[in-house]
């Protein structure tokens, strides 16, 4: 939930503060940049995860301190190339350039549509124009099935064994996961309902091998938590 602190917040995105607007400054700055952000930030809030807004709202962040004051009406092309390179040359990855060209893009789209506010475009900036660096993916060398099986026998309790083999075999993600009801668990389909990113309800099934410890936890172990 985006609120008047994280509003608030946003008037940290410019080292020296605002501009004082002028009769012939466009809305950007009668209205002031940090209401806008906030604004786009409270609409992301409304339909993406709170991870992408808030990933959408740091990168935002970078970008205005990588401008120093400059007004977004006074953007260019140029500064944005400017900004992308100076984080390459910073060792960012390849992935993490791309999140920030969508988090501009989307900011931009959002100006212009909502409050006719014109800034420069940037779908002729392409991320492929920032190669991958040899170490990029570099490093995270898959499990093996042993190693996979030993990770799940590890715990203790059937819960936590329960909780790990659902994050592999079933390839939620640990919000997915976290926030799983019973009811949401199909036995008979081997079906788990749960709420993606986004939040969108998505239907994912499960390995005949859950079967039995997903059976010991609902009509067994549960009842020791409960």
């Amino acid at each position: 939930m985006i609120t008047k602190k994280v509003i608030q917040t946003s008037l940290n995105y410019y080292p020296g503060g605002l501009h004082t607007p002028s009769s012939t400054d466009p809305l950007i700055w009668v209205k002031g940049t940090d209401h806008l952000l906030g604004e786009y930030l409270q609409d992301c809030a409304d339909r993406l995860s709170p991870r992408t807004v808030q990933t959408r709202k740091n990168n935002l962040k970078i970008f205005m301190r990588f401008l120093d004051g400059k007004r977004l009406t006074k953007l260019t092309n140029r500064d944005i190339r400017r900004f992308l390179n100076a984080m390459k040359k910073k060792g960012t990855a390849q992935s993490t350039l791309s999140l920030y060209l969508t988090a501009l893009r989307s900011f931009f789209a959002y100006l212009e549509q909502y409050h006719g506010i014109k800034l420069p475009g940037i779908c002729d900036i392409d991320i492929e124009d920032y190669p991958r660096e040899t170490w990029e993916g570099k490093g995270q060398d898959p499990l093996t099935r042993g190693e996979v099986r030993r990770l799940i026998e590890a715990p203790c309790t059937l819960r936590d064994s329960l909780v790990l083999a659902m994050l592999y075999y079933c390839g939620f993600r640990a919000r997915e996961l976290a926030l799983l009801l019973i009811n949401n668990v199909d036995t008979e389909r081997r079906i788990v309902s749960v709420i993606g990113k986004g939040n969108k309800p998505r239907q994912v099934p499960y390995s005949p091998k859950l079967d039995r410890p997903i059976h010991q936890w609902l009509h067994k172990e549960r009842k020791s938590y409960v």
